[in-house]
């Protein structure tokens, strides 16, 4: 009868061990690392497209448009800018207005955004659809971004603002 146990654990083990591959995906770089081009260049499934799952639909809307354009934030979007001044200049942690934009994610004040598909893409200029988490949720949105003025200035436009939020913004960018 002993027999009996010990082979159940040994079978439920090994069925265990064949639904891993060992290695694991996403050990490219620490969950909150935001990606530099040299990790983006070596790391393609970093910036894979992903299909669109069902439900998101009225997310990412219009599956008609241009297909994956690229796999990285142009280089005149990145940087950090800020809303207001003091958002570039603060050393308290209260720059609520700052956004830091990299190769393929965008980091807020309480948020943090991944590049998730780019639907449309000039040099100056990015549509694309992000997936963000903070404050213990995750959400979709898709957001298109514009420099203007000599690369001082970017506007950002939600297309699913939050309630009450404005779904444009303007932003300038912060002195190196």
């Amino acid at each position: 009868m002993t027999r009996t146990p010990t082979f159940l654990i040994v079978a439920g083990l090994f069925a265990l061990s064949a639904c891993s591959s060992g290695e694991d995906d996403n050990a490219a770089l620490p969950p909150n690392a935001m990606q530099t081009e040299e990790n983006a260049l070596s790391s393609p499934s970093n910036n894979a497209s992903t299909p669109d799952r069902p439900g998101n639909d009225d997310i990412l809307e219009d599956q008609t448009t241009a297909p994956h354009v690229g796999n990285a934030i142009p280089t005149a979007l990145r940087g950090r800018w800020g809303m207001v001044p003091k958002d570039c200049t603060s050393l308290h942690g209260d720059a609520k207005g700052l956004l830091e934009i990299s190769v393929n994610a965008l980091m807020f004040f309480e948020s943090r955004g991944t590049l998730k598909r780019i639907r449309e893409q000039e040099p100056t200029r990015i549509r694309a659809d992000f997936t963000f988490a903070g404050e213990g949720m995750t959400w979709d949105n898709s957001m298109t971004f514009t420099v203007q003025d000599n690369g001082q200035t970017l506007i950002r436009q939600d297309q699913r603002p939050e309630e009450g939020a404005p779904g444009l913004y303007h932003y300038t960018r912060c002195k190196a």
